[in-house]
């Protein structure tokens, strides 16, 4: 396939080569200084050269200007102390690099002191060059981490004053507030004057975060709590939280786990007392022991007084004890009453009342007869009436309909199943009536008792 140029561009280009010469790359730049031929290197200075191309579309020098600050903040080293904050949270090399590349932003964003160096301009290419004294911007950089840790020690002394009130919630909000005063400086050795002495900011701030957070008790009102499933079962529990003077703590977060709910968190805050109440609801029988779990969510604190990325990433290493509230599952107990009509043998209502006493017993409920004494959570009415009996030849027909009914201590309807009917088939009328009752078992089996439990528990 032939490449077809357009008639304008060969015309361009007959222009072009009757005319002047293209200028080279050597020719344009023969007259540039050595910074721009060379990146510069003296050792008393941080050096920054940018260049941006000529356009008329936009501002080419504040372009070149911007690209030679990158160039600075990129030349400054950025070391992460032994003794700084990163390395007493122990990050891994993944995490290190993310703040690198945070602390270079931030330098970018605070360069003082330098000086512009020089400029150069051809007609396509304009230079620029910025150079900062290493000392001054040492000078500069001690003055503002002197600054930062000032306002890190009152916002902790603040939060240790708010402690002594009873004020925890708002404690660990400023204990936050603190580390993001120091945020620019996570990889610097920060050292405060405590006792006479000089100690890093590091470990003072997390010996002081975790001894906030551990100082933090959960207590129930029950030591285990028992409870009995159903559907108006309500069982409810007093939670406080206090510190270790007794001190109750209103407006604190907590995050609530069920161990028969995986999966779910309920968020609560504790009120002005630092008090909240826990419902203990749908639990299923079956299990003998569940348990829940709270803890106070020092996330949502930290979301709270901070937007900052990185100190939102430090401090997702650090969490609240929880405490843990054991739960003894108590059987209900059912009575099972079977009724029937027409069917002639007992034998027949006593298969069905053993097979809702086998799938009561597997799921964890307990069977009891119903006489006088007899503590009855749910009692179960099963009326058995045989509608119909037919004969086509060799061949009975035997139709039943079943009707159950479930109600409560207090005489409530807890679960309704009425008029279903089963068919069946047999060799003589007992036959009918033993297969319709087998396909009872295995419709309720299947089906009605797994309904039931689910409406009442």
């Amino acid at each position: 396939m032939k490449t077809i140029i357009p008639v304008c561009c060969i015309l361009l280009m007959l222009f072009s080569c009757s005319g002047k010469r293209r200028m080279s790359h050597a020719d344009m730049m023969k007259d540039a200084p050595q910074w721009v031929q060379q990146p510069p290197t003296h050792p008393a200075y941080y050096h920054g050269v940018g260049m941006a191309t000529k356009t008329t579309h936009q501002d080419y020098r504040e372009r070149a200007r911007q690209n030679a600050l990158s160039d600075l903040a990129a030349g400054i080293s950025v070391n992460i102390s032994s003794q700084s904050v990163l390395n007493q949270f122990e990050f891994d090399n993944v995490h290190s690099e993310f703040f690198r590349d945070n602390i270079r932003v931030s330098t970018q964003q605070f360069l003082e002191g330098y000086e512009i160096a020089g400029s150069w301009e051809n007609d396509v290419q304009y230079w620029v060059y910025y150079r900062l004294s290493r000392s001054v911007f040492e000078q500069i950089k001690q003055e503002r981490v002197n600054r930062a840790l000032s306002q890190a020690l009152s916002r902790l002394q603040e939060a240790d004053e708010l402690t002594q009130r009873g004020r925890k919630s708002d404690a660990l909000g400023f204990s936050v507030k603190a580390l993001e005063d120091i945020r620019d400086f996570m990889g610097e050795e920060l050292l405060v004057e405590r006792g006479g002495t000089k100690r890093p900011f590091a470990a003072l701030f997390a010996t002081d975060l975790t001894d906030k957070l551990r100082d933090i008790e959960i207590v129930f009102s029950e030591e285990i709590a028992r409870v009995k499933p159903g559907r108006d079962q309500l069982h409810s529990i007093d939670v406080t939280l206090r510190d270790s003077s007794g001190r109750t703590l209103s407006g604190m977060p907590v995050t609530v786990r069920y161990s028969w709910l995986p999966g779910q968190v309920i968020e609560v805050n504790t009120d002005a007392s630092g008090r909240f109440t826990l419902y203990l609801q749908g639990i299923k029988p079956g299990r003998r022991s569940e348990q829940v779990s709270c803890r106070v969510n020092f996330q949502s604190i930290v979301r709270n007084n901070t937007s900052e990325l990185s100190v939102q990433r430090l401090l997702g290493a650090y969490s609240a004890s929880e405490f843990i509230l054991p739960v003894e599952i108590v059987p209900p107990v059912f009575s099972v009453d079977i009724e029937s009509q027409s069917l002639g043998s007992g034998s027949y209502t006593a298969k069905v009342r053993d097979e809702f006493t086998r799938l009561l017993n597997t799921n964890g409920i307990e069977v009891r007869r119903d006489i006088r004494g007899q503590q009855i959570d749910y009692r179960m009415h099963v009326m058995l009436e045989k509608t119909g009996v037919s004969q086509s030849g060799n061949r009975f027909t035997a139709d039943i309909k079943k009707d159950i009914v479930v109600t409560d201590s207090d005489g409530k309807t807890a679960y309704r199943h009425i008029g279903s009917q089963t068919t069946g088939l047999g060799s003589s009328h007992d036959a009918a009536v033993e297969d319709a009752l087998k396909s009872m078992e295995a419709q309720i089996r299947i089906t009605i008792f797994h309904e039931m439990m689910n409406e009442i528990f």
